[in-house]
């Protein structure tokens, strides 16, 4: 057995595709003093049973543009390490028997067009043709992609560690990590034959990374289930040249293999796995059979594939697959402890976006910055509760089949009440219809749902004025010694004094990204507190506790119920307000009202209250809102996120972001930035323009929705894009199912 190296630059914990992707974009990129720890054989743990299909049949984009690049690294990776990866070109079809899903999967082929890439949506007499073992019952249409693929997953793995060792990477099995020194930042990383000091270690373990990310007192936010798929025995007359599949509505997918079939499910119900109860030398086993678990689903398997029917089950595989809250991969590195990154929770996806996602990683480390957005997979982009073993095993058994869905939703609708406002009785009590964001009951919208009470609010606004409750927003206090300078070094905008109003900030870093946008009340010197979509907190609080040094950072959402007077008629409710303040005195802790710069309408006004306050501050301002104004009421965020789209206002995380630099300039500039313009459209509706569409002009794709709502009192769309290339005379956004003309606002 070869001794572990005294140090080591880089110690990559995990020798699965994940962590061999990592190993070989590290060395490819010039890191060659890396060092490879798996627990038991490369390619073990989920990498081994992974059914390792490959295809670019998302809504987002990102999807497709890692789709081409591992599609090319492949053929690099064969060329340079003489390894076969067994890659195998069989076409992905993917079929609907309902029209809502059809309507997405135009959506999907509109980036294929994007691209110029193969996406086609097909008849359902095409359908049929191409998979001849479908029902015709019921079936619509469907899409194809023909370059689809897959892949042998050790063949794949070891190519990488192949070229990565060529390179100077080394590669230990059967050195399980036992423990990781580190303070602020990591020194070293221990296994049982020996400990390397080290500056930098990545965390690859798949459904073991939670328990490394413990060693260092970190809550990863990773769940580990059960996911399987049955092989048959072979099946007489099966076609063999037929493609793999996919049923859009029914959470399954399967391909033709060895004259038999491949079957898998997406579980709605899957069954959580406790990691600590595996034996140590879990490698390349599987768990028990679980037929149970696929019995709800093997009815409409047959309803749909009837040759399954009639098939004898050759092997049930059941393997551990590692999942996350919002069913995308986490990336990135820790904001306590420098020098710790991870790259896991593939969400049973690993081999088809390991190759893009180590290369992401690995400029992340070597040049500080990577060359795609990575926004939705930040390893900050949690909430600490996010990491919790009782959140994650009430959420667990929901997120397999969420990353069955095309878009990727990020919800958990199964799990509800969680995290609710100080104020929600009182919501409930006036008819709120909730929606869950971070853990919160969100008030969206007031009244039955069928009536389109949205626009009944939007249209309110726009004459009268209502009452917002936005206390589910983040809020992160900076105060103390320096606290203001610290502030200051990142804004654009110049910061308001003591006392002043609320001032809306631009926190932007050297590239030119945006990493925030909030809402800073100077509560005193050196003392201010700063609001946030709840969405956007996690990374202000990271940001401001790596500037702050010597200022104190605190996350305080829950000790703040945050209220917003919004309307053009909010001037004359709080004006109505005469004795406010005289009330506010009364109650100590009540900071009163701020007017916040950035206007949904124009002249909104911000209450903040301690929560103790927050129920008789509600029952307050609507009593006396309803005094003021007739028409006064409470109106929920999806109205004010409709006028936030009208009047062209970016949000972060949707508009902007840290890894993409922008700018709000003239839509016809060149300029090395991509640009943030606002949209109108009068031809289609909202349900035809979704968020990711692609911006074409003069024949050329230049640029991607990123926010959209319907025109407030009107016919059509408001949109916000990112555009990056030229825009010419006409402007047009591909719906999927056409081209509608776009005007600038």
């Amino acid at each position: 057995m070869r001794r572990l190296p005294s140090h080591a630059q880089v110690a990559v914990i995990g020798g699965g595709a994940v962590g061999a992707s990592v190993a070989y974009h590290l060395t490819k990129l010039g890191y060659t003093d890396v060092v490879v720890l798996e627990r038991n054989a490369i390619g073990s743990g989920s990498t081994w049973h992974s059914a390792a299909g490959l295809s670019a049949t998302s809504e987002n984009p990102a999807s497709l543009r890692n789709f081409l690049y591992t599609r090319s690294e492949i053929k690099t990776l064969e060329e340079e390490s003489g390894l076969s990866v067994g890659q195998k070109v069989i076409g992905r079809l993917i079929f609907s028997h309902q029209e809502e899903s059809m309507a997405q999967l135009r959506r999907v082929s509109a980036h294929g067009r994007s691209a110029a890439f193969p996406l086609e949506i097909l008849t359902a007499a095409e359908t049929l043709e191409l998979l001849p073992i479908l029902s015709p019952e019921g079936i619509l249409g469907g899409l194809w992609n023909p370059d689809a693929y897959r892949v042998d997953p050790a063949g794949l793995t070891e190519a990488l560690f192949r070229l990565a060792r060529r390179k100077g990477a080394q590669l230990f099995e059967n050195a399980r990590v036992t423990n990781i020194v580190s303070d602020s930042r990591v020194r070293a990383v221990a296994t049982k034959d020996g400990t390397i000091n080290c500056e930098i270690i990545v965390n690859c373990a798949g459904i073991w990374a939670r328990e490394i990310a413990a060693m260092v007192n970190l809550s990863l936010p990773i769940v580990a289930n059960e996911h399987f798929y049955v092989l048959t025995k072979p099946i007489e007359g099966m076609p063999t040249a037929i493609p793999s599949f996919r049923s859009c509505d029914d959470f399954f997918y399967g391909r033709e293999e060895v004259g038999g079939l491949l079957l898998g499910v997406f579980d709605e119900n899957a069954r959580f796995l406790n990691v600590s109860e595996l034996p140590d030398d879990f490698s390349f086993g599987l768990l028990p059979e679980c037929w149970d678990q696929l019995a709800p689903y093997a009815e409409k398997i047959v309803e749909r594939i009837p040759v399954f029917g009639k098939a004898e089950i050759k092997a049930f595989i059941n393997g551990p697959e590692a999942f996350t809250p919002d069913h995308q991969y986490i990336l990135g590195e820790s904001d306590r402890v420098k020098g710790f990154y991870t790259l896991t929770g593939m969400n049973s996806g690993g081999i088809s976006v390991c190759l893009g996602a180590g290369r992401q990683l690995a400029e992340l480390i070597i040049h500080g910055a990577p060359t795609e957005d990575l926004t939705d997979v930040d390893v900050c982009r949690f909430h600490r509760f996010e990491g919790s073993d009782a959140w994650l095993r009430l959420i667990g058994p929901h997120l397999t089949v969420g990353t069955y869905y095309l878009g990727n939703t990020n919800s958990n609708p199964t799990v509800r009440d969680v995290r609710l406002s100080p104020v929600h009785s009182l919501l409930q009590s006036e008819r709120a219809n909730f929606e869950p964001v971070c853990g919160w009951e969100v008030a969206t919208s007031f009244g039955a749902p069928n009536t389109d009470p949205v626009s009944a609010e939007v249209s309110l606004l726009r004459s009268a004025a209502g009452l917002v409750d936005q206390s589910y927003f983040g809020k992160i206090r900076l105060s103390g010694p320096h606290a203001t300078e610290a502030l200051r070094r990142g804004v654009a905008d110049s910061l308001s004094d003591p006392g002043s109003a609320g001032t809306r900030l631009v926190i932007m870093n050297e590239r030119g990204g945006v990493e925030s946008i909030p809402i800073a009340l100077h509560l005193a010197a050196d003392d201010w507190l700063l609001l946030v979509e709840p969405d956007e907190a996690p990374r202000l609080q990271r940001l401001l506790s790596s500037v702050a040094l010597q200022s104190r950072v605190t996350e305080e959402t829950s000790g703040w119920a945050q209220f917003l007077i919004a309307g053009v008629a909010a001037q004359k409710v709080i004006r109505s307000l005469g004795h406010f303040e005289d009330a506010a005195r009364l109650h100590s802790g009540y900071i009163g009202f701020h007017p916040v710069t950035l206007s949904v309408i124009g002249g909104d006004f911000l209450i903040l209250s301690p929560t103790e306050y927050a129920v008789s501050l509600y029952r307050y301002l609507l009593q006396h809102g309803r005094v003021a104004v007739s028409q006064f009421a409470p109106i929920g965020s999806s109205a004010i996120e409709r006028l936030r789209v009208a009047n062209g206002v970016a949000r972060w995380g949707r508009d902007v972001n840290a890894y993409l630099p922008a700018v709000a300039g003239e839509a016809d500039s060149d300029t090395q930035f991509a640009r943030v313009v606002a949209f109108q459209a009068t031809e289609p509706t909202l349900s035809d323009v979704r968020v990711h569409a692609p911006i074409w002009s003069d024949d050329a794709c230049v640029g991607y929705v990123t926010s959209v709502g319907p025109v407030p009192d009107g016919h059509g769309i408001n949109a916000i894009a990112r555009v990056f290339g030229k825009l010419g005379s006409e402007i047009w956004v591909d719906t999927g199912a056409g081209m509608a003309r776009l005007q600038r606002l």
